[in-house]
């Protein structure tokens, strides 16, 4: 009888064991930068946002719409290629959609900023009232192109990163765009991360001034299993003119909130809720789903 539970205990360890072994490494565990000597990952989301804008023209609204609100769909499809653990290289590009059956056409998907919501738990992706100018308002957006250079690392605690992203002007009626900032991550044990860092954008407005704005990007991240993570997202973002030409619009508070599950090995589905504007109400949210798939040539993964 003893013999007969203790197997049946240790089939069931077992069965745990490997089914964690088959999983991707707890959240708060992994690096800013993807682990060498090479490794990638793929991710691709979609997301469903509102925004309420007002696109009439003064003083009586009668352009395309007065007060009005926006819904729209998003895809945002990124890749990243890491290199000797220390760098990451990436390319990311949105889909939108949605048009509007207004007298003038209207994308819903990038006037509501649906991709950003698509790409996971990244908090630069938004910009206030100039989107269309940095991504453009067709069905396919700017593409981005990102570099990260991982170049601190204390004791497994503290994490200290640079980081670079050009969007180029493909689009009709857009313009460059440089973004630098400074990524870092403090590991409070197995069970709690926090990813912070400040970045500045630079848009070079056609006939304008450089439009220049400053983030502060924070997220707490709790491991409530070693295949679950979640926690909120929130931070501050100030900008060097008046984005959203009434009312004082120089500054966003944002909060959100995130989920991850691993699904399998080098496998996580994310899920994220999202206000860009918290600080002006819902008139600006948006929800994503996306799967994040990775490849370690050697089998270190985050390690």
């Amino acid at each position: 009888m003893l013999r007969r539970a203790a197997v049946a205990i240790a089939s069931i360890a077992c069965l745990f064991t490997t089914r964690d072994s088959h999983a991707t490494p707890p959240w708060t565990e992994r690096l800013l930068t993807l682990p060498g000597p090479i490794a990638g990952t793929v991710d691709v989301g979609g997301a469903i946002a509102h925004a309420d804008w007002n696109l009439g023209d003064p003083p009586n609204n009668d352009g395309p719409c007065g007060a009005c609100g926006f819904n729209g769909t998003g895809i945002n499809v990124e890749g990243v290629l890491g290199i000797a653990s220390r760098v990451d290289i990436g390319l990311r590009v949105g889909v939108r959609g949605f048009d509007d059956g207004l007298p003038a056409s209207i994308n819903e998907g990038a006037l509501t900023d649906a991709d950003a919501y698509a790409r996971m738990f990244d908090q630069e992706a938004f910009y206030g009232g100039y989107t269309n100018a940095v991504y453009g308002d067709g069905a396919v957006s700017n593409p981005e192109l990102r570099a990260r250079v991982r170049i601190l690392h204390v004791r497994h605690m503290f994490e200290l990163g640079v980081e670079a992203r050009s969007i180029f002007p493909f689009a009709n009626g857009t313009v460059y765009t440089q973004v630098v900032g400074v990524p870092m991550a403090l590991h409070l044990g197995r069970y709690v991360r926090f990813d912070f860092g400040a970045y500045s954008h630079f848009t070079l407005l056609q006939n304008a001034p450089i439009l220049a704005t400053f983030d502060l990007p924070a997220a707490f991240w709790f491991q409530v299993h070693r295949r679950v993570f979640l926690g909120p997202m929130f931070g501050f973002r100030f900008y060097s003119a008046n984005v959203y030409g009434t009312g004082p619009a120089n500054v966003d508070a944002n909060l959100g909130f995130g989920v991850g599950v691993s699904l399998a090995r080098n496998v996580d589905l994310k899920m994220q809720l999202y206000f860009p504007r918290i600080d002006d109400g819902a008139h600006w949210v948006g929800a994503g789903v996306g799967v994040g798939f990775y490849f370690d040539t050697a089998n270190a993964y985050y390690r």
